[in-house]
């Protein structure tokens, strides 16, 4: 590969640059792109299947996960997603700290992120002053969460 100049792979939604200094894998949503990518990061199970059924019949792909690893691993794996709903209270690992560790990662730092919470105290413009592209309260109403989900996905949305 020529010095300096990056050989580019674009697939599912994926763009994979690699260089003589490493690899970076981001996500882009197209707007109009008919299959958005969630993926969830939610400590309750239930509360996980009811978010994943939601957004499954409105048309987007979902991917769950109940922890921090499976969450790591699902965006070392599949690359990273059109938006990551992300609960603040998962085991072993504060929320905000799941979320330090996405963007400290060059590839995934671009991915927008909407935190969940049962603690009415988080509010928006902290959440924003974080990097955060919205706050839902739990539990979530279905028409509000459909509609944050569509601010970023259908917008073709890729920073936060």
């Amino acid at each position: 590969m020529p010095k300096g100049l990056p050989r580019l792979q674009f697939e599912q939604g994926n763009i994979k640059a690699q260089t003589q200094e490493g690899t970076a894998v981001t996500h882009f949503t197209m707007p109009g792109d008919p299959t958005p990518r969630v993926l969830i990061v939610e400590a309750d199970l239930d509360t996980l299947d009811l978010l994943a059924s939601c957004l499954r019949g409105h048309g987007y792909e979902v991917e769950g996960a109940c922890d921090e690893e499976a969450g790591l691993d699902s965006l070392r794996e599949r690359g990273v997603p059109s938006l990551l709903l992300l609960d603040l209270n998962l085991p072993g690992i504060d929320g905000w700290d799941f979320l330090d560790a996405v963007v400290s990662e060059p590839a995934w730092c671009a991915v927008p992120v909407i935190v969940l919470t049962g603690d009415p105290e988080v509010s928006q413009q902290e959440a924003s002053a974080l990097g955060v592209d919205g706050v839902l309260l739990k539990p979530v109403d279905a028409d509000v969460l459909l509609a944050a989900v569509g601010r970023c996905c259908d917008a073709g949305c890729v920073t936060a």
